[in-house]
């Protein structure tokens, strides 16, 4: 008989494809729950609970929007227009619409949606969290995958914990960009592939394949590569009725990829009016030095993904033995990295700006970290230096990501940058954000303005926990990893520990107000819940931000409070006159609406100073002003489109 630990050797070691044959493992999804309970309840308790890149900020608004109203408009995006790289573009329409992927909107807007239902705010902490979410389950899927083909329960947990607090994956938990949904798509596509390649007449596994491409490129578009890659993997090796079987089942995975394609191409075609339009600029392009590229994200300080996914290393010693086991599949996860690591290697910003590490790569971890399970298997048996390699790999790891998710890296680079030290020299080991981040956590420096997890808060150079958030996050991490300890003894454990994990996900964002960086603490956040109960969904508020001061905050506050159903625009006060894409913002809000609320600070009545006010009022009719506060009012102008009903 076979152990819980065990499976034939067929399975753990042979590729079907080769001449073996094999059968899925059905004991892999269930200590998969488990892994996937734990990782969830650690990144909930690592979580940040606030935008950083202005990337993050036009992904929230995207995902506001729809789940606020069903559209994909990013109107609250007209503040950050004037910086250096705007991360949105008008549309046909004459409203601003992301670059990003729409996939991160459509995954996390459902959750976002659930939040603005009960609160009044805590929409940013919860589109983050949608991250986490994705990231753990991404770490279940090489789970699942390391014990199907090893059939070892110890190597496909160690496999699965290095995975996602290693590597990363686990910072990128912490944040909105496209990165976080496009790993778990590519992790969910290579469990499809093994799955396939081990038990070709399974269907479950050539749905999954589809599901995890189809997720991936519509998180971030360029994933399309891993498709023909997908293809080239499972042809089939036999005769005229192994095409016909091979065609049937090809259909299955790629009617989700067709679908999200479809998807892909009519949003483009709606916003853009092109399908294959991403709304990117000319300059925006695949045509940097591939050299520098390579370099940059293979081995400079700053941005080499082996750097800051040390375990990867481990993958790199494995890929002869995975190649002579798994050649298929080790070809797919091969193929694809590389596809992705030239792509990017050409991008015109290879660098992925201010973000940690090497943000375009994340992707290519899901599809590395499983050629690792050979050196892991080695480890385990023969012990030796083997095994001590792969525990300092581990930890080396833990440690980077334990920096990552503890300190702000955009304080970290804006302190670089008055220190007069360039950030964007990415071959500085003194400077770089791996070494700055673990030295900013020494505790004689006192850093406290650099950390970055939600529930702890610097109060006059001392520490604060907020404790709520933190026995939240706390108890779920305490039944979770239980859970996970005793699953050897009672499975029992995980269902109970899936619950508490999902209950957490659900209910932090309820106790949003008590952490740092929400909404409600701000001047915006103490005004717009006012608005919520007298516009509707054909009305518009427009924010009128001053352009100094802390105004990213305040746009940040917009997007994390629910106004109802009407759309909202944010805007910076132009001098003497509105700007030209102000002026075109407000133009699509006169068209579109039956009346706009437009919010002012410090602005006292009759006081000249707000320029939006003036075109406004030369444009539409000013129905009423309503103070809200000391130094905060609401005038209500009536459109033409009013008037012509």
């Amino acid at each position: 008989m076979l152990s819980g630990r065990q499976v034939p050797s067929a399975i753990a070691t042979a590729d079907p494809g080769g001449g073996a044959q094999g059968a899925p493992i059905g004991r892999a999804g269930r200590g998969s729950l488990g892994v996937f309970a734990f990782l969830l309840a650690v990144y909930l308790f690592s979580a940040s609970g606030k935008l950083h890149a202005v990337d993050e900020y036009s992904a929230m608004a995207m995902t506001a929007s729809l789940a606020g109203r069903g559209s994909l408009q990013t109107d609250q995006m007209g503040w950050a227009w004037e910086s250096e790289a705007p991360q949105d573009t008008f549309g046909t329409d004459g409203h601003l619409y992301s670059k990003k992927g729409i996939g991160i909107a459509l995954w996390a807007s459902p959750l976002v949606a659930l939040t603005g239902l009960v609160t009044e705010n805590g929409l940013v902490l919860s589109a983050l969290l949608s991250s986490a979410l994705a990231t753990a389950i991404g770490g279940a899927a090489i789970h699942a995958l390391g014990y199907m083909l090893s059939g070892d329960a110890v190597v496909a947990l160690v496999l699965a914990l290095m995975y996602g607090l290693g590597t990363i994956v686990w910072p990128y938990s912490r944040m909105l960009f496209g990165e976080a949904l496009a790993a778990m798509g590519l992790a969910l596509a290579m469990l499809g592939v093994a799955g396939i390649v081990l038990a070709p007449s399974r269907y479950r596994y050539y749905v999954l394949l589809g599901l995890g491409l189809a997720g991936a490129i519509l998180a971030r578009p360029p994933s399309i590569v891993a498709v023909p890659l997908a293809l080239a993997a499972l042809l089939p090796r036999g005769g005229r009725q192994d095409r016909r079987d091979w065609l049937r089942r090809m259909m299955v995975w790629s009617l989700p990829v067709a679908a999200a394609l479809v998807l892909l191409g009519l949003a483009n075609w709606a916003r853009f009016g092109d399908a294959l339009s991403t709304g990117y600029s000319p300059t925006e392009t695949f045509s940097g030095d591939l050299g520098e590229g390579l370099a940059g994200l293979l081995v400079s300080p700053g941005k080499s993904l082996f750097l800051y996914s040390p375990p990867l290393l481990a993958a790199l010693f494995g890929l002869g033995s995975a190649w002579r086991r798994w050649p298929r599949l080790t070809f797919f996860a091969g193929a694809t990295s590389l596809a992705h690591l030239l792509l990017y290697s050409l991008w015109f910003d290879w660098a992925g700006g201010w973000s940690w590490g090497p943000r375009f790569m994340v992707p290519v971890v899901p599809l590395l970290m499983p050629l690792a399970l050979p050196v892991l298997q080695k480890a385990r048996s023969r012990k030796g230096l083997a095994l001590v390699a792969i525990v300092a790999l581990g930890l080396f790891g833990v440690i980077v990501q334990l920096g990552a998710v503890t300190v702000d890296y955009l304080a970290f680079l804006s302190d670089l940058m008055d220190r007069g030290i360039d950030t964007t020299n990415q071959y500085s080991w003194t400077h770089s954000p791996v070494v700055g981040h673990l030295a900013a956590l020494n505790p004689l420096q006192s850093r406290h303005d650099f950390l970055d997890i939600w529930w702890l808060q610097a109060v006059e150079d001392r520490l604060m926990i907020v404790k709520m958030p933190f026995l939240l996050g706390l108890v779920a991490v305490l039944v979770s990893g239980m859970a996970l300890a005793a699953a050897k003894w009672h499975r029992g454990w995980r269902p109970v520990a899936v619950a508490v994990s999902l209950a957490a996900l659900i209910a932090t964002p309820l106790f949003a107000s008590e952490g740092p960086g929400n909404g409600a603490q701000t001047e915006v956040g103490r005004v717009l819940p006012a608005l919520s109960g007298t516009v509707g969904g054909d009305d518009t508020v427009v924010v009128e931000l001053l352009p100094y001061g802390p105004f990213e905050s305040e746009a940040a506050a917009v997007l994390d409070i629910p106004v109802g159903p009407a759309a909202v625009s944010v805007v910076l006060r132009g001098e003497p006159t509105p700007s030209e894409k102000t002026e075109r913002l407000l133009a699509a809000a006169g068209r579109d609406s039956r009346g706009i609320a437009l919010v002012l600070f410090g602005t006292p009545l009759g006081d000249p100073a707000s320029t939006t006010e003036r075109w406004l009022a030369d444009r539409s009719y000013l129905a009423g002003q309503t103070w809200l506060g000391d130094s905060a009012r609401v005038s209500y102008f009536r459109t033409s489109r009013r008037d012509s009903r």
